[in-house]
């Protein structure tokens, strides 16, 4: 990165140390990032990510006592964890950020047990929605409502007919 661009300060957490190094040498490999911090333990995460101005986290979803999911809302100062939306495409599950799609190991129904219901809606059989990055709502065919992300390529994500009423109170209107 130029000298007008910093690096990120990402802080890595995962139960399994192995996967834990090879994640950090792969992102040091990047250039753009740099480890300010990592642990196999979840609970110790919280305790030292807050010892850190961090920009990004990397978390595992799967670790016992906590998960991924519910990490990030334990430190005091949020650093960059930005999830658009779930999706499956193909049997295969896909987290959705402003920038990259990223395969996840967990099923719709997992994610949705696992997500805030008030920040994730349920929109569709294999989409969860994240209600911050709501642009634009438009009614659809059958009853249906159509989604625009205000995600740079403001992507559009189909509403179940079943699903309208549920979205519209989480949004509020």
């Amino acid at each position: 990165m130029s000298a007008r661009s910093p690096l990120l300060r990402a802080f890595l957490v995962d139960d399994e140390p192995l996967a834990l190094k090879r994640l950090s040498r792969l992102i040091a490999e990047t250039g753009r990032v740099e480890v300010i911090g990592s642990s196999a333990d979840p609970l110790d995460a919280v305790e030292r990510i807050g010892n850190f101005e961090v920009d990004v986290l990397f978390l595992d979803i799967h670790m016992p006592v906590l998960s991924g999911f519910e990490l990030p809302d334990r430190p005091d100062r949020q650093p960059l964890v930005n999830f658009t939306n779930f999706f499956a495409k193909d049997k295969l599950p896909f987290a959705a950020t402003p920038e990259k799609n990223y395969v996840v190991d967990s099923t719709i129904a997992e994610l949705e047990q696992k997500l805030d219901p008030k920040k994730f809606v349920h929109v569709h059989r294999s989409t969860l929605l994240n209600v911050h990055h709501v642009h634009e709502l438009y009614s659809w065919f059958a009853g249906r409502m159509l989604v625009r992300l205000k995600d740079g390529k403001h992507t559009e994500l189909t509403v179940a007919r079943d699903r309208v009423r549920v979205l519209k109170e989480r949004l509020g209107i």
